[in-house]
């Protein structure tokens, strides 16, 4: 027993390094990136595998066993982390194919097992992993929270499992703070859309600042956990086998990423608030809102004015100037300010940025930055439409009425225009002005073209979802037509009871 305190005291002293690195790489590729962050799950053939198949296997993979090679292809296919299987039911290697993918993978290694003991923590940090899953709130309502606490206090993530909202709200009140939903875990119902929705309403449950892990079996569960909030997936076996037996695991999971991305400006990305489906936002993007609906109209009105000639348009370029660089220092030490392609409007700033020293250097050309920044007018509705959800409707046409002509018509007149007035200026000077327009000409037209991409996704998913009707439906639709004809027969035989009742008491009459 003194031995086990002792192998507990010292793990506790000596956190992992780097500490929770699953939770590092959430703020990473979440925030930045735009999508969640893949844990691809990888295990042992079970022990039912003949040995004919572990020997196919071992001579396919040769060298340092499965896991290993295994987890190195995956990293390098576009896994950001992965989930080792080390349950000894599942898998002939259990703890040892832990140890080999922790020295193989350069990406963060995570142990899947029944977490029931602080030691199997203190196991897998001396294997190298960067957490555990599989710590389950509905074990003990005690035990739990202290395994918690102790991977934490060693630098390992630990998601605890849940799987209705009173144990959300249980571990919630306690301090935990990363969340795993493993629906095929006592969910065995197969209606469509109902892990989806549970999933929806357990990530608008989770406590503000908690970190979230949701197991996927498709691509399409995928995308509605990353819809709903989401901040990593695994990926589990059921989701590789067949691209594992075809050799296509690369292409699945590039096949994902694109998905995902595509999703981001479909949904927003942003997390719900509670059962009933409502988003939350942080308080940086709430603010950011704020700030810009107020911004942005004055500084549209700025540039109006001025090229009316009832406002000087170097006065235009100096506030300009203050506010891309305000609101460029704001998304950079905020990113949680964006919900989506955060890296992408940091680079349109810094481009926006570099344009404007033209005019401030040259004020007799102050009228370009008017011409360019009366396009935040259209900036306003996209902010409006999200902080207004009751107007969505007439802010989203006065988004697309004023995108079309202010960012893919005058943007790119406005590159040949600058290209000819120019034309006396060194070409050190005149280049530079022109590749920054060109380059804001690219981000708007890149912006159309998700915007009508996720519009086609949108429409075949909803004819695939037409086509494909439930059969529930259709069975109460047949229950429905067969219960009017019961009732249509029951009315016909009632008459015919009625008209036979009548005869025979006309025939005792006659009698």
């Amino acid at each position: 027993m003194e031995a086990l305190q002792d192998r507990l005291e010292s793990a506790a002293q000596v956190p992992a390094r780097p500490p929770y690195p699953l939770s590092s790489l959430i703020q990473e590729i979440r925030l930045q990136k735009g999508r969640p962050v893949l844990v691809v799950e990888i295990a042992q053939p079970s022990p039912s595998s003949t040995p004919e198949d572990v020997g196919r296997l071992a001579k396919q993979l040769q060298g340092n066993g499965m896991a290993s090679t295994r987890g190195v292809q995956y990293a390098g296919w576009g896994a950001d982390a992965l989930a080792v299987l080390t349950d000894l039911e599942a898998t002939s290697s259990g703890y040892a194919d832990l140890v080999a993918a922790c020295r193989a993978a350069k990406v963060p290694v995570l142990q899947r097992d029944w977490v029931l003991h602080p030691l199997q923590i203190v196991d897998a940090k001396e294997a190298g992993a960067g957490g555990v899953l599989g710590t389950i709130a509905s074990v003990s309502v005690r035990a739990t929270p202290v395994l918690s606490s102790f991977a934490a206090a060693v630098g390992l993530d630990a998601p605890v499992e849940v799987v209705n909202k009173m144990e959300v709200e249980a571990m919630a009140s306690v301090g935990v703070p990363f969340f795993g939903i493993n629906l095929a875990v006592g969910l065995s119902l197969a209606l469509p859309g109902f892990k989806s929705d549970i999933t929806k309403g357990l990530l608008g449950a989770l406590p503000q600042g908690a970190s979230s892990l949701v197991g996927v079996t498709s691509i399409e569960e995928a995308v509605k956990a990353h819809a709903a909030g989401a901040d990593s997936l695994l990926i589990k076996r059921e989701m590789l086998a067949d691209a594992e037996k075809e050799g296509k695991v690369e292409e699945l999971l590039e096949r994902l990423k694109r998905t995902l991305m595509v999703s981001v400006l479909a949904q927003d990305a942003k997390p719900y608030n509670g059962m009933n489906g409502e988003r939350k936002q942080p308080w940086a993007l709430e603010l950011h809102d704020k700030v810009n609906i107020a911004a942005l109209p004055v500084l549209g009105g700025l540039c109006a004015l001025s090229l009316l000639g009832y406002y000087e348009g170097a006065k235009v370029t100096n506030v300009f100037l203050l506010y891309i660089i305000a609101d460029f220092l704001w998304i950079y030490f905020q990113p949680e300010t964006l919900p989506s392609l955060h890296q992408v409007i940091l680079g349109h700033h810094v481009v926006t940025l570099l344009l404007l020293l033209f005019p401030y250097r040259y004020p007799a050309f102050a009228r370009f930055t008017c011409w360019d920044g009366i396009t935040e007018i259209n900036t306003f509705f996209l902010i409006a439409r999200r902080q207004f959800p009751a107007l969505y409707k007439p802010l989203h046409y006065a988004y697309w009425i004023s995108f079309i002509p202010m960012r893919l018509i005058l943007y790119p007149y406005m590159l040949v225009r600058f290209w000819v007035v120019l034309d006396e200026f060194p070409l050190y000077e005149r280049l530079p002005v022109v590749l920054c327009q060109f380059l804001l000409c690219c981000f708007n037209y890149g912006m159309f073209w998700l915007s009508i991409r996720r519009r086609l996704v949108k429409r075949s998913k909803k004819q695939v979802s037409t086509a494909q009707v439930p059969a529930v439906n259709r069975c109460t639709d047949r229950r429905n037509v067969r219960g009017e004809l019961q009732e249509k027969s029951s009315k016909e035989n009632g008459v015919k009871d009625i008209r036979a009742e009548a005869a025979s008491q006309e025939i005792l009459k006659s009698r």
